[in-house]
C-alpha cells in the first residue's frame, strides 16, 4: 500500500474527522457544530477534503471525477450544515443535522472504498469499488445515515413541535384573500 504524504495528512485528517463524528453522534446522536469536537470535525473535513486536490494522479487508471464530486458534496453539505445556524429559521435546526449527516456519509463513502480495496496489506478484501463487499458496505451505511436523519429529524420535531412553520408564519403576500 502506498500513499504519497498529501495521501497521509489526508488519511490522518479524514481519520480524525469520522473518529470525531462517531464521538459526537453516540453521545448526542447528532454532529453539533456550537461544541469544540463540531469545530474540530468541521476544521478536520475541510483539511481533509483540500488536500484530496492536491492527491498525486500517477495511476494509470485514475479519474478524478468521482472523488471530486464527492469532496464537492462533502464540502457543501459540511458548510451548509455548518453556517445555517446563522440564518434564522425554524427549517435550519433540520438543515444543519441533515447537512453534517450528509457531511459524514460523503466522507465515509471513499474512506470504506479506500480500506475495503487496500487492507489487509498484500490480501486487501476487495478488488475494485464495484466489487460486491463495498457495494453492500456501502448500501449499509446508506441506511444507516437514512435512520440516522429520520431520527434527527424526530428529536427536532419533539423539541419544537409538530409544525415546521407554525400556523401564521406564512402569509398570502398577493392581497388576494380568495
Amino acid at each position: 500500500m502506498h500513499l504519497s504524504t498529501v495521501g497521509y495528512v489526508h488519511t490522518f485528517f479524514g481519520l480524525i474527522a469520522v473518529a470525531l463524528a462517531f464521538y459526537m453522534l453516540l453521545r448526542n446522536q447528532r454532529i453539533d457544530p456550537t461544541r469544540p469536537a463540531g469545530k474540530a470535525y468541521f476544521f478536520a473535513v475541510t483539511v481533509s477534503c483540500i488536500l484530496v486536490f492536491a492527491l498525486p494522479r500517477q495511476a494509470p487508471d485514475f479519474n478524478p471525477v468521482p472523488g471530486y464530486l464527492l469532496t464537492i458534496l462533502t464540502l457543501t453539505s459540511l458548510f451548509l450544515g455548518f453556517f445555517i445556524r446563522f440564518w434564522q429559521n425554524r427549517a435550519s435546526r433540520y438543515i444543519e443535522a441533515l447537512g453534517l449527516s450528509g457531511s459524514f456519509f460523503f466522507s465515509m463513502v471513499p474512506a470504506i472504498n479506500e480500506t475495503l480495496t487496500r487492507l489487509p496489506v498484500g490480501a486487501p478484501l476487495a478488488t475494485s469499488p464495484q466489487d460486491p463487499i463495498v457495494l453492500r458496505s456501502l448500501g449499509l451505511l446508506a441506511v444507516l445515515v437514512l435512520t440516522l436523519c429520520v431520527a434527527q429529524v424526530v428529536n427536532i420535531r419533539k423539541q419544537r413541535g409538530p409544525e415546521l412553520f407554525p400556523a401564521g408564519q406564512l402569509v398570502d403576500r398577493t392581497g388576494d384573500s380568495g
